[in-house]
């Protein structure tokens, strides 16, 4: 059948809320970064100038295109391609080890950088997973059709078919990112690799397989990662620690704690000048704290929990309809969203062990937010 962009737009169906909530947080996050990123101008201009066009560029204008395309790209197509974008992330995550492409920052290799974009590789390996689990879970029991028409050959049935497949491709993805290493986003990927699980109510024996597989790997990382284990052990006894994960959380709650009922005002944070680590990145909640408030901080919470909430409903629907791919890939996108929005204000708030995972639509990262965008849209 022959698509136009016509009949696309037609069958259009534009969920209100996820539209508008999307937007909201986009366009508050663009104006709490700013604020956020006066502290960084204070200490380097260019750079200043520099995040400000980046997040203008990929986390604005380019994150809203990436939404209406998300909406409009047939799902069919997306779900035969699901294996190839996992292999993709698979390959970007191995680059930064690549002399050239890939670089440290704050102790991590996760970054790569190609024709002068940056990006961190794990935000399409996050969104990639849940595609793939989706896509294999709703190809078992039928034959495969994809966006090619090719004919499924005997090998790619019984890998499809095999219920150790996703387990396996699974650990390897998680693996790779944490020997980056980047514990948060590997948090993050679980949790949607489990929603899927307990969605579809897979067996057990195939979660305690995943986890047995993973077990080692997550031991292995503590015991060979002293950031880890300060982390773990600031969060333990504060009060023994000095270190700087410690220094993170106490000035983050002192911001918290500044902004009073109603805040101090747009712009008006002292702490991001000088005090404040990561004032654009992990730190941003704590920003809406001293600037807006207890009264700010409810509302920015509310917003992430409707929109969760509204992701997950749709989920439910689309289950319900035997659209399963759908349905377990926006069920997927709004544990992780909803997750990581959770970690990053509770890191802030010294509930969590430090971890390092941005405030999604609203922290510094213009790769991260068009990639949020288009798994909202989708």
């Amino acid at each position: 059948m022959k698509l136009s962009f016509n009949s696309l737009v037609k069958k259009i169906k534009l969920d209100p809320y996820i539209a508008i909530l999307s937007f909201t947080l986009l366009l508050v996050g663009f104006a709490i970064f700013f604020s956020a990123s006066l502290g960084v101008m204070a200490r380097h201009e260019a750079k200043f100038y520099a995040i400000l066009q980046n997040q203008a560029m990929f986390g604005i204008l380019l994150g809203s295109i990436a939404f209406f395309i998300g909406v409009i790209f047939p799902r069919d197509y997306l779900k035969g391609l699901s294996p190839f974008i996992y292999l993709v992330g698979i390959i970007l995550c191995i680059l930064v080890y690549v002399p050239g492409i890939g670089f440290e920052h704050g102790g991590a290799r996760r970054w790569i950088s190609i024709f002068g974009f940056s990006m961190q590789p794990s935000e399409i390996l996050k969104y990639a997973s849940v595609m793939l689990l989706g896509a294999i879970y709703s190809w078992q029991g039928q034959v495969r059709k994809t966006a090619f028409r090719l004919e499924a050959r005997d090998l790619w049935d019984t890998l499809v078919h095999h219920r150790f497949t996703p387990i396996i491709f699974l650990t390897l993805g998680v693996g790779i990112v944490l020997k980056n290493p980047d514990l948060g986003t590997s948090t993050i990927i679980l949790s949607g690799i489990f929603s899927v699980f307990f969605i579809l109510k897979a067996k057990w024996s195939d979660m305690l397989i995943l986890i047995s597989l993973l077990s080692p790997i997550l031991i292995i990382f503590y015991i060979t990662n002293p950031h880890a284990q300060e982390r773990i052990n600031t969060f333990i006894s504060p009060e023994k620690n000095t270190g700087h994960q410690n220094y993170q959380v106490q000035q983050t709650k002192i911001s918290l704690g500044s902004g009073g009922l109603w805040g101090d005002g747009y712009a008006q944070s002292v702490q991001k000048y000088h005090h404040l680590p990561e004032p654009v990145g992990d730190s941003i909640f704590a920003v809406i704290g001293e600037e807006f408030g207890f009264v700010g901080v409810v509302a920015v919470i509310g917003m992430f929990m409707w929109l969760t909430r509204r992701i997950m409903y749709i989920g439910r629907q689309a289950i319900a309809m035997d659209r399963v791919f759908a349905g377990l890939v926006a069920q997927g996108v709004g544990i992780w969203m909803g997750f990581q929005s959770f970690i990053n204000m509770g890191v802030n708030l010294g509930a969590l062990p430090t971890k390092g995972l941005t405030l999604p639509l609203m922290s510094y990262g213009g790769s991260a937010i068009l990639l949020n965008m288009i798994a909202i849209a989708v």
